[in-house]
């Protein structure tokens, strides 16, 4: 009777977690720059606060959003520019007294530290340049008019507003995206340790293949097309994959490819296409039983792929639980 694709797909996993038990502590230290699609060994936990200090979020003018209120088209605050911050610079140091009505203020640009006062209201907001207006009879270098109150950290960035030291980065298990790249960079961490990719090795079998790049097909043969495709899914998944090209009709062949591959010890999964039916050509069980191999299940109640196979290689010491799959519909 054959295997239901649930009671596949649950064998398939069943040997996967075994697999996976083995090779928990297989891990490698990569760039950031090389981590996206790899999986987190470990929690990544902030070792700094950030931003370190506040920051504007827009280009304008650090003020006293006291110093604003009631500010309107009618009645608007004059402010004197004291300086210029770019992002980047050490922080200037000045008065934030109001004196003859004129408040001060600094000029700052996105990214900037917040300038510090040493009397008077600290600039805890920031004006953006657009909603100022020129002052008549004044430089507009060094005097502008705020028309509109300033609410307290209007686009201030609020240092440990990103991340607090010891917060939680990244979890264990995590699948890296882009956006967890920018996060661990934020952090100043340019390494993180993944676990070892899972290493899978293809072979298309069929005497009546033949491999892609070859030109026009031979007479009598077909091009192989199992093969490049589940090579590039695999891959496009996040596997580490090896495809070996095609193989005949030979099981000799086969299985001298199959021990020299087992031998090396530097696959988790091997896939074939093809020839594990029951006709006289279908010779892949027979040499995976050869090798050692325990048969998961054989025969699948799905079309097309009726006659998957899974099985598992566990009793050769260099193997470490390593299962092979036959043919079998990889979605």
């Amino acid at each position: 009777m054959a295997t239901t694709y649930a009671e596949a797909l649950e064998s398939i996993r069943t040997l996967a977690q075994e697999r996976s038990a083995s090779r928990e502590n297989q891990l490698e230290l990569v760039s950031l720059n090389q981590a996206v699609g790899r999986i987190m060994a470990n929690d990544i936990y902030s070792p700094m606060t950030t931003p370190l200090f506040d920051t504007s979020a827009m280009d304008g003018f650090a003020v006293s959003s006291a110093a604003t209120t009631g500010a309107s088209e009618e009645n608007p605050v004059i402010v004197h520019i004291k300086g210029t911050m770019i992002a980047g610079d050490v922080p200037i140091t000045v008065s934030g007294e109001v004196r003859d009505g004129i408040v001060p203020c600094m000029e700052i640009m996105t990214g900037a530290r917040f300038p510090e006062t040493y009397d008077g209201p600290e600039f805890d907001a920031c004006v953006p340049l657009e909603q100022t207006l020129d002052v008549p009879g004044r430089a507009a270098n060094e005097y502008r008019r705020v028309v509109k109150p300033v609410i307290p950290s209007q686009h201030r960035r609020l240092a440990g507003s990103d991340f607090q030291r010891g917060e939680l980065v990244v979890s264990a298990r995590t699948i890296l995206q882009p956006q967890h790249i920018m996060a661990l960079a934020s952090v100043c961490i340019a390494e993180v340790e993944v676990r070892r990719r899972v290493r899978v090795g293809i072979w298309s079998t069929g005497s009546e293949l033949q491999s892609s790049g070859h030109g026009d097909p031979e007479r009598d043969r077909i091009p192989d097309i199992n093969g490049p495709y589940l090579d590039a899914t695999l891959r496009n998944e996040g596997y580490d994959v090896a495809f070996f090209g095609t193989i005949g009709d030979e099981p000799d062949v086969f299985a001298k490819a199959l021990r020299s591959r087992l031998a090396s010890g530097g696959f988790d999964v091997f896939i074939t296409t093809g020839a594990v039916s029951a006709g006289k050509f279908d010779f892949v069980r027979q040499v995976l039983e050869d090798v050692g191999s325990n048969i998961a299940f054989h025969k699948v109640a799905i079309r097309p792929g009726h006659p998957g196979m899974g099985t598992a290689t566990t009793n050769l010491p260099s193997l470490q639980g390593l299962f092979s799959l036959g043919y079998l519909a990889i979605h």
